[in-house]
């Protein structure tokens, strides 16, 4: 026995001559007291240590083939070489090893997330809280032990995690986000699965985009058509004063420049359009409409004057 392998044994406070019952009882305690899981805040080097002691001597023991070698079963490896199906003294049926298992890939994890229109457009950061399926640290890959008290033999623990998820511009209801590699691990060593983000967009009451430009309805009154009128907008990326120039027409257009949607790949900006409608005042009284008449006579006066 080398002196690695005696460090080994030594970091489990077992002899060589333990049994296999007997050294996993020892690494199960010695994993237990170490595990940071049960030490928040402690050195996990001694978890390690254990682990990595543990995983050796179970490979150097297989190597050996310490408990069912030939040489151990029939007395000189010269002797005659027993059929693989026949049973001596209590050893295995066949002296073939059992293949190991295969790889197997993680499963994916599905989650929801709901934006508002604004954010769909010029993209946005959000929370994703997720339950992930992990390798327990005092197991192998996945390959569980029967006799872990923190897995309870699985070999996985459920860990719950918030992910930071970067929304792009532009994105649409319905699609989905895929990040590789993040969703639960795999089966004796295979690979992770996938973290998949379905991503739903609220409708907007008051925008509409076309391309890279967003379209925006404001009422006026006819006061403010006929004489011009201030007002403060919405736009994707907050408000906006907006000149009315008076004889506006119901229908009319005013751009806003620059507050439209980012072409990420060409860097062009959208234009914001604010398209007016007038509303048209209801006559209540008969001085209303003697009054209206007024007004009628006099725009007809000044449209003929001009």
């Amino acid at each position: 026995m080398d002196a690695e392998e005696k460090r080994y044994y030594s970091l489990l406070g077992v002899t060589k001559q333990a049994t296999d019952e007997e050294l996993k009882k020892a690494y199960r305690a010695a994993a237990k007291k170490y595990h940071p899981d049960r030490n928040p805040g402690h050195d996990v080097t001694k978890f390690k240590e254990v682990t990595e002691a543990y995983n050796a001597l179970l490979e150097i023991r297989s190597k050996k083939g310490d408990k069912f070698s030939i040489k151990n079963i029939f007395g000189s490896v010269n002797n005659p070489k027993p059929p693989k199906s026949t049973v001596y003294a209590g050893a295995v049926k066949e002296s073939k090893s059992q293949p190991k298992p295969k790889p197997k890939r993680g499963e994916d994890i599905y989650a929801d997330v709901t934006i508002t229109f604004e954010e769909s457009l010029v993209g946005c950061m959000k929370r994703i809280k997720l339950t992930r399926k992990k390798y327990c640290n005092c197991c192998y890959n996945g390959i569980p032990d029967s006799m872990c008290s923190v897995c309870g033999g699985t070999g996985y623990l459920l860990k719950s995690t918030t992910l930071e998820l970067k929304l792009p511009q532009n994105i649409v209801d319905g699609q989905s986000i895929k990040i590789a590699g993040k969703g639960n691990v795999g089966e004796f060593g295979g690979e992770p699965g996938d973290i998949i983000i379905d991503v739903q967009v609220e409708k907007s009451g008051q925008f509409i985009n076309k391309g890279l430009d967003i379209y925006y309805k404001l009422n006026i009154t006819f006061p403010e058509a006929v004489l011009g009128a201030r007002k403060t907008v919405p736009t994707v990326y907050g408000t906006a004063d907006l000149t009315i120039p008076p004889g506006t027409q119901s229908g009319s257009k005013i751009c806003l420049k620059g507050k439209g949607v980012l072409n990420t790949e060409t860097g062009e900006m959208g234009d914001e359009y604010v398209v007016l409608r007038i509303l048209v005042p209801k006559v209540r009284s008969e001085n209303e409409r003697k009054l209206m008449k007024m007004v009628e006579r006099m725009m007809y006066d000044s449209v003929i004057g001009s």
